[in-house]
């Protein structure tokens, strides 16, 4: 009986965690070109030539949250979208390179996922 408790406990664990993940694919810009481009952590496995990517800022706090007496050092980001880009170039296993939709900008640091 003790043995059914334990793997009725891990179990739903497991479910539970399952149901927090995310399960969009994400990478980063790392570099920016002249023509307007950008390198992405995201290659071969993850993305193909043609894909779209929504692109995000994304700005944290100072991390200085409740009252004076009582501060909880917490830093809380929010990412906010800033427009989309379309995989160009797949490099390698680990890289591409993303073309903006319309007018955004690519900055270093941007987030970037995978549109369905």
């Amino acid at each position: 009986m003790k043995n059914c408790i334990h793997i009725g406990f891990l179990a739903a664990t497991i479910f539970g965690f399952q149901a927090c993940a995310h399960s969009h694919i994400g990478g980063s810009v790392l570099h920016k070109e002249g023509d307007g481009s950008a390198h992405i952590c995201l290659g071969e496995n993850l993305v193909k030539q043609g894909d779209k990517m929504a692109v995000y800022d994304v700005k944290c706090d100072s991390g200085r949250r409740g009252t004076e007496l009582k501060p909880t050092p917490r830093r809380v980001c929010k990412k906010t979208k800033v427009g989309e880009a379309t995989v160009v170039e797949v490099t390698d296993e680990h890289f591409s390179r993303i073309q903006p939709i319309g007018q955004i900008e690519l900055e270093k640091g941007q987030v970037v996922e995978r549109l369905p």
